[in-house]
């Protein structure tokens, strides 16, 4: 982290818990459009503010940078509407699959998938698959020197017990200690 002699302040405007100046009180409630009367440096603020506001060159900025900010939200919107979409059209089709023991094809053919969606549909699933099948590798290479100790068995007994492919099998004794 670089020093550059700036300290930053993070303030709740409308809380409650611990001790403020006057000033600060002043302050908080200009933030909360309260009003505050009495002040000089409030006053400076609200004149500053003032100027800005009835500012034609201000104003202007001000408002392409909220039609921007809007236009920002709505395509954020949008996109987490179209991702949410998809996540909800791919859970139907692993649905489908399993309930009815079909392919990714044939399930996307009941769903009623356009073909030009179906090639990012089968990507995610075959992701899914990857997921699930590594999650599934980790976890029993993580229990079968649990399964060593816990019977005092050898790694060929344990992963025996597992029912493990021979090239499972290579791998495990490739890489876990006897």
């Amino acid at each position: 982290m670089i020093d550059t002699g700036v300290t930053t302040i993070f303030v709740n405007s409308r809380g409650e818990k611990g001790r403020v100046s006057k000033k600060m009180q002043n302050f908080l409630g200009l933030m909360n459009d309260k009003v505050v009367d009495g002040d000089n440096y409030i006053k400076q603020l609200k004149d500053k503010m003032l100027m800005y506001s009835n500012d034609s060159g201000w104003r202007r900025t001000n408002m392409d940078l909220k039609m921007k900010m809007d236009d920002a939200r709505y395509i954020g919107r949008k996109e987490g509407e179209r991702l949410g979409q998809r996540k909800s059209t791919l859970s139907a089709i692993q649905k489908v699959m399993s309930a009815l023991k079909v392919t990714a094809d044939q399930a996307m053919n009941i769903l009623h998938i356009p073909e030009s969606d179906r090639a990012f549909y089968k990507a995610r699933l075959e992701e899914a698959t990857v997921q699930e099948q590594s999650g599934e590798f980790n976890s029993r290479m993580d229990s079968v020197p649990k399964i060593m100790d816990a019977f005092h068995i050898s790694l060929d007994q344990a992963l025996a017990l597992l029912q493990l492919s021979k090239s499972e099998r290579d791998f495990y004794q490739k890489h876990l200690p006897e």
